[in-house]
C-alpha cells in the first residue's frame, strides 16, 4: 500500500437514531487513523466533511472509527426487540 502523498476529504453522510424528546440527537467523535478529526451532534440526516492532512495517511490506509456515546438499545427505551446498540446508519462515504 502507498503512503498517501496529498491531503484526503472525506464525507460521511450519516443518520441519526433518534426517538422524540427520549433520544432527541445522537453525538459521535469521529477518528482516522487515531487522529481525532471532528465532533458532531446530529439530529437529522447530515453529511459530516473533513480532511485530513498526508502525514497522517502515511501509512496508506485511513481507518475510520466512530465512538457513539449517545447510542441505546431500542428494547431498553420501550421501542422494540431490537437490543442492538444503536447511534448512526452511515449512508454513505466519499473519499477524494
Amino acid at each position: 500500500v502507498e503512503a498517501a502523498t496529498q491531503d484526503m476529504t472525506f464525507a460521511l453522510l450519516v443518520m441519526p437514531w433518534v426517538l422524540g424528546t427520549r433520544v432527541p440527537a445522537q453525538e459521535a467523535a469521529i477518528y482516522v487513523n487515531g487522529l481525532l478529526v471532528t465532533y458532531i451532534h446530529v439530529i437529522n440526516e447530515f453529511e459530516a466533511t473533513f480532511t485530513v492532512d498526508a502525514a497522517s495517511l502515511q501509512s496508506g490506509i485511513a481507518r475510520l472509527r466512530l465512538i457513539v456515546p449517545t447510542a441505546v438499545r431500542p428494547r431498553s427505551l420501550g421501542a422494540g426487540p431490537d437490543e442492538r446498540l444503536l447511534g448512526f446508519q452511515i449512508k454513505r462515504l466519499t473519499l477524494s
